[in-house]
């Protein structure tokens, strides 16, 4: 299934090095070794026909070719281009790696137009044709490309920040399951994250999208179709009706504190009251803390909604986050809006208000690049509360009522334009599985995207799990995080034994192509496990193998760095079924 150049007859290997090194061949590193898919070298090597002709010759060849100028077939070839003005797109390279595929489908001997030179978007290399219809489908794909580049600029803005987001190479993912899948096909991203990959499946195939952590699967929800702009009219003016409502509710319990509050952001600055900004905060009653647990009424309130969930009014960012990664009224605003979000009968109408929610919360939250895992406001450090307090100011000043309203306008906005809704299935991954397989349900290509280190997802995103769950949790540290196992999803993928690791990417791609699914695979040189080692893992239950890659420069949580890394996107094709 993977070949290492290394071995290849001196022709094929010249070619096979041309190919990789213009960007036609995705290669995987293993040690010494550089591994390529077996069927897209044979591909390449059959549409080439005459081998002696790599580089600068056929009927498509230029005048002054470039040294670089690479033949591809007997009617289609790559130029080197210096053309800056052309706009780059994240992970264009498997634009020019889908070529050959393309090429492969529409041969034909009837060329009816001369030479066209085609620009692919963040290339160093235009496309040049005489067949009429990779013409017409290499222009319909820059196209997609184009478009898909300025939906996500607008959609996932509008979304919660996530670690090892998709979204700038979710057009990309895109075009690669549309040429896998026939218009039957259902997509199941399996671990959807931020929802951006099952939102750009919506525009062509159903989908259906899991994880183990519920806030992602709203995520998924509102990045998909199914919400009109008058829908989500009413849908607001529903919610922010009983959430005023609720508000009034909450306010004689807050009164102080939000009086307290609105005096600080609305006086002057000084250091006298940085200094009684900083002790209120420090003595601030959450969850958690001595001031809290001293007080009866508040445990009392506490243990009766750890009972009962439902309890009203709801009080949970209030007594939880409040003065930490929210202001007092900002948190009194969010578990209004949550009440009116559940006493919304409607399933669907609920899980978009609750997905517009999360995109509200998360981007109203004083954190550090969107996470949750540590405060950024520390309540016992006077000294930072103070470098920051017109920062912290300035976010207390949003309004989480407004926010929801702008946001899910927003996402409904996008929705029109988008095929097919994002149905859900409860995770994590086996339950998922297991469940999809009982609705025996055809022609599915299974997305996985799972972590790529150890890291803790669960901590850096307890709060808008806890925002879904609403259950009150007993929590630990200044971030107050639930506990993990009764409160807190425990990853399995969060262990320092590579072996471990190694078997569950097998077991998980294994189980899924065993019941004659195919499998597009997510990885990284950033993470912690061998791709060539986990495709060896595999035996044989696979029947063809395709790999595309692209540089990809990821932010990690609250660093102002992009670690550079390629990402790699792997085709897998069951025994039992030929996809694509």
């Amino acid at each position: 299934m993977l070949v290492d150049i290394r071995v290849l007859e001196s022709e094929q290997k010249k070619l096979a090095e041309i190919w990789v090194s213009c960007g036609l061949l995705a290669a995987v590193p293993n040690g010494e070794q550089n591994l390529v898919a077996e069927s897209q070298l044979r591909r390449l090597l059959g549409l080439s026909k005459d081998k002696n002709r790599g580089v600068d010759s056929g009927p498509v060849s230029r005048l002054f070719a470039d040294g670089r100028d690479v033949h591809i077939s007997t009617d289609t070839a790559l130029y080197a281009s210096e053309d800056e003005s052309i706009p780059g797109i994240a992970g264009s390279e498997i634009a020019l790696q889908m070529l050959p595929k393309l090429l492969d489908k529409e041969n034909t001997s009837d060329h009816r137009i001369s030479n066209i030179l085609i620009d692919l978007p963040g290339n160093s290399y235009k496309v040049a044709t005489a067949n009429p219809m990779v013409q017409k489908r290499i222009s319909e794909l820059v196209q997609r490309l184009i478009d898909s580049k300025d939906i996500r600029s607008t959609l996932f803005s509008k979304s919660a920040s996530y670690m090892g987001s998709k979204a700038a190479l979710s057009g990309l993912l895109g075009e690669i399951a549309l040429e896998a899948t026939g218009e039957d096909a259902t997509i199941v991203d399996l671990m959807c994250g931020s929802g951006a990959a099952a939102g750009a499946f919506s525009h062509f195939r159903r989908v259906i999208a899991s994880d183990a952590q519920a806030f992602a699967t709203h995520l998924a929800i509102v990045q998909g179709g199914g919400m009109t702009i008058s829908q989500a009219h009413a849908l607001d003016e529903r919610v922010l009706s009983g959430a005023r409502g609720h508000f009034e509710l909450l306010r004689g319990r807050l009164s102080e504190s939000l009086d307290k509050e609105m005096y600080f952001l609305t006086t002057e600055i000084t250091p006298n009251l940085i200094s009684d900004f900083s002790d209120w905060i420090k003595g601030y009653p959450r969850v958690g803390r001595e001031s809290f647990e001293s007080s009866a009424a508040l445990v009392d309130e506490l243990f009766v909604r750890r009972k009962n969930g439902n309890e009203s009014p709801y009080i949970l960012f209030s007594r939880y986050y409040a003065n930490l990664f929210f202001g007092v009224r900002q948190a009194a605003e969010i578990d209004s809006l949550r009440w009116a979000v559940e006493s919304i009968e409607d399933g669907t109408l609920k899980n978009w208000a609750l997905g517009a929610l999360i995109c509200a919360v998360s981007a109203c939250a004083y954190t550090y690049g969107g996470h949750f895992a540590q405060p950024r406001l520390d309540p016992d450090n006077a000294d930072e509360i103070a470098g920051q307090i017109r920062n912290i100011f300035l976010q207390r000043s949003q309004s989480v009522f407004q926010e929801f309203s702008v946001r899910l306008m927003a996402l409904a906005s996008e929705s029109q334009r988008i095929a097919h809704p994002v149905s859900t299935v409860e995770g994590p991954w086996r339950n998922a599985l297991e469940q999809l397989e009982r609705e025996s349900i055809e022609n599915v290509l299974v997305y996985i995207d799972p972590p790529y280190t150890r890291d803790e997802y669960s901590r850096y995103y307890h709060v808008l799990e806890s925002l879904v769950r609403y259950d009150y949790p007993k929590v630990s540290g200044k971030a107050a995080v639930p506990i993990k196992g009764e409160y807190r999803f425990a990853s399995e993928f969060s262990t320092r034994k590579l072996d471990l690791t190694l078997n569950l990417h097998v077991s998980i791609l294994k189980e899924s192509l065993l019941k004659g699914w195919a499998c597009l695979w997510s990885y990284s040189t950033g993470g912690t496990v061998s791709i060539a080692s986990v495709l060896d893992g595999l035996g044989g239950c696979v029947s063809d193998i395709e790999i595309y890659s692209a540089k990809y420069a990821y932010k990690a949580q609250g660093k102002g760095s992009a670690k550079s890394v390629t990402e790699y996107f792997v085709l897998l094709k069951p025994k039992t079924l030929a996809v694509g």
